[in-house]
């Protein structure tokens, strides 16, 4: 069964990067007011569930950017859900006017009520809208991830910040987020990608998209380690991997994402240069063959 929903947002001048970007968490923002809309058409409203003890938890959320967004850009939010079992399958649009793609968020989640997986209850009167079901696109998404063996990884410390928790006292997908964000900048700072050495090489990586596989739900206040290198570089991409550990070394969620190489003055695509890779040589995971 499927269900879809829409409405307009607009982001804020707040919303701006250091890149001048309207920020990736802004799209997800948009669209899990879009999951949590969707779930009060379906008889979950906010308050309701918050009264029964039922939250709508994250197990994996992927992300995918098509048009950069300026503030005050009116953006409709397309919400598409598919019912598997004890899962919600979630794929959402966010689109210009004029319906051009801007971002695409896919997202499995689990309602839960004090621990305990529940089923929706489903009626006929969904309506499936989008030209891929969720399940299927969700479907060639990654769901194993794996272990760093050849090279360094960057540490870097985060904590999962009592602010940044939702009305049901639990981390949206933002969250992950924001922590896999901090380790790339991390990262960056330790093999000395700084803004001075970025204008200096005319090369700076965009986020185009990632994949995060969350296994529990860190505790508020927690600190947590953010582990960072590269899977590999294929031409004009470069592929970063991240795992977020706790202090006793238990895996809390893992990601591999999409960096777009860009040369800074023609804001156009380009190889890594080899300076950039001397740079990352030792956290690189799978190095190119070399010619014989």
């Amino acid at each position: 069964m499927s269900y879809f929903l829409e409405f307009n947002a607009t982001p804020r001048m707040f919303d701006l990067d250091t890149q001048r970007h309207v920020t990736s968490r802004t799209y997800e923002a948009f669209c899990w007011e879009g999951r949590i809309r969707m779930m009060a058409s379906l008889g979950y409203s906010l308050d309701s569930m918050l009264e029964a003890g039922q939250s709508l938890q994250p197990e994996l959320t992927h992300c995918s950017f098509s048009r950069e967004q300026l503030p005050g850009n009116a953006l409709k939010v397309e919400t598409h859900l598919e019912l598997d079992g004890e899962r919600q399958l979630w794929l959402q649009e966010v689109k210009q006017e004029d319906g051009v793609l801007a971002c695409r968020i896919a997202t499995v989640t689990r309602l839960l009520t004090a621990g305990t997986t529940l089923t929706m209850a489903t009626d006929e009167s969904g309506v499936a809208h989008s030209e891929e079901s969720p399940m299927d696109y969700i479907g060639k998404l990654p769901t194993s991830f794996a272990e760093r063996k050849n090279c360094d990884a960057v540490a870097t410390p985060v904590t999962a910040l009592y602010s940044e928790r939702t009305p049901f006292f639990s981390y949206p997908a933002a969250a992950y987020w924001r922590m896999v964000e901090e380790g790339r900048w991390g990262f960056s700072y330790a093999i000395g990608l700084d803004q001075k050495r970025i204008l200096e090489m005319d090369t700076v990586t965009f986020f185009t998209s990632g994949t995060f596989g969350i296994y529990r739900q860190p505790l508020p206040g927690e600190l947590l380690n953010v582990y960072t290198w590269v899977d590999r570089l294929e031409k004009i991409r470069c592929y970063l991997r991240s795992d977020v550990l706790d202090q006793q070394g238990n895996l809390i969620m893992s990601n591999i994402e999409e960096q777009l190489i860009v040369s800074l003055s023609r804001r156009r695509p380009r190889r890594a240069g080899p300076e950039y890779i001397h740079m990352i040589e030792k956290y690189l995971e799978n190095k190119p063959e070399l010619a014989g």
